[in-house]
């Protein structure tokens, strides 16, 4: 093989919007995730937001990448399933810092998927109430702030906060 520098697959995402659709009779959101991350290198999503999306923002089977300071939202009136507002799957060295998610999706609002190792969740917020709502009035009964799953390896949940989950840190099934 020829001997030169290889360039790593690099994205950076910074800012915007998403917003899904449905509709009230099915109660199920259509719009996949905002922002998804496959298999990427180095690469980082900052300041996104999402509203009514199965979730904000996910990476898959990525390395060295990042979610920084993103927020998720759903609208529990009309929607009443959905998947985790930001994860890492099957992840090495990836990071979710200071993300925010409101209203449970009861699937992990922020959580480490699959086999991976040293990724971390650290200052993130989960809260399982509308965006906005001081009375903190509790949207579903069954849910999992953040946690670890399904063999993370050397995870780090650090200097998070959780309010109105059934688990509020959830590590099981060999992480």
């Amino acid at each position: 093989f020829p001997s030169h520098d290889i360039q790593l697959p690099l994205c950076k995402i910074n800012g915007g919007t998403f917003t899904g659709t449905g509709t009230k009779a099915t109660k199920y959101l259509f719009t996949g995730a905002a922002v998804a991350l496959n298999n990427c290198i180095n690469s980082t999503v900052t300041n996104v937001r999402s509203i009514n999306m199965r979730a904000c923002a996910q990476m898959y089977k990525c390395t060295a990448s990042y979610l920084i300071g993103c927020e998720s939202e759903i609208d529990t009136v009309t929607y009443s399933k959905s998947g985790s507002h930001f994860g890492c799957y099957s992840g090495y060295e990836c990071t979710i810092d200071s993300c925010i998610s409101y209203v449970s999706c009861g699937d992990g609002d922020i959580f480490l998927y699959g086999y991976g190792s040293k990724n971390k969740i650290i200052n993130c917020q989960a809260y399982n109430y509308a965006r906005g709502d001081t009375t903190y009035t509790l949207i579903n009964n069954v849910a999992q702030g953040m946690g670890a799953d399904s063999g993370q390896q050397g995870a780090t949940l650090q200097g998070n906060t959780v309010f109105g989950m059934y688990y509020g840190i959830d590590v099981k099934n060999d992480s």
